[in-house]
């Protein structure tokens, strides 16, 4: 099993980009494929093996342990990390307590808090660490303010 998903990848020694056949799917037939970008086996091999980083990019924190992990939570957030909480069935005051927390620290890094659902919320370190892509509009980068 092992070898045919290396064999899927592309990393064994019988790989042969020959056999791929790149389609468009647009109607007007116009539309001219992208050039393919060449890998090696070795760089594609490097890819998939690259070890994975030591510590989580993304925090999730849930409910009323985003109260109790505050300080970890902002502390994690100026090391650079994003951070995800949901803040569904916290007491109002005290999750905004914990947004004007976190929203000083993103202001101080220039940084950005998004509010992804009604009760959830993205807090970046950077306004790079997050783009906002929305069907049938061109791509908005940085659009996390």
């Amino acid at each position: 099993m092992l070898n045919r998903l290396f064999e899927l990848l592309g990393m064994t020694d019988d790989y042969d980009d020959d056999d791929i056949v790149i389609t468009s799917h647009k109607e007007n037939g116009l539309d001219k494929v992208p050039p393919m970008v060449e890998t090696s086996r070795e760089e594609r091999l490097e890819r998939v093996m690259r070890p994975l980083p030591p510590k989580a990019e993304v925090i999730l924190c849930r409910g009323s342990d985003c109260l109790e992990l505050k300080d970890d939570l902002l502390s994690a957030l100026r090391q650079g990390r994003l951070i995800l909480i949901d803040l569904q069935g916290v007491d109002l005051d005290l999750g905004n307590d914990l947004l004007t927390a976190i929203n000083e620290v993103i202001t101080a890094s220039k940084g950005s808090l998004l509010r992804v659902s009604r009760s959830s919320f993205l807090a970046t370190p950077v306004k790079t660490a997050c783009e906002e892509w929305v069907a049938g509009e061109e791509r908005q980068e940085n659009y996390c303010d």
